[in-house]
């Protein structure tokens, strides 16, 4: 989709008390997003879409 990803390995959130982690099943997805990207997926709704059907693909 265009949008660049990469796992955090300095912080990979698998703590079991952090938010992303209290779910049904203990696990979670936890995105940064830089404000740049943010902001132009606030100012681009086709860009927004894509990011979306990105991530829900992912998931």
């Amino acid at each position: 989709a265009g949008f660049d990803a990469a796992p955090n390995t300095t912080l990979p959130g698998v703590h079991e008390t952090n938010i992303c982690n209290r779910t049904r099943s203990g696990e979670g997805v936890q995105l940064e997003l830089p404000r740049s990207l943010r902001r132009a997926l606030a100012e681009d709704a086709d860009m927004l879409e894509r990011f979306c059907l990105a991530v829900r693909g992912a998931l």
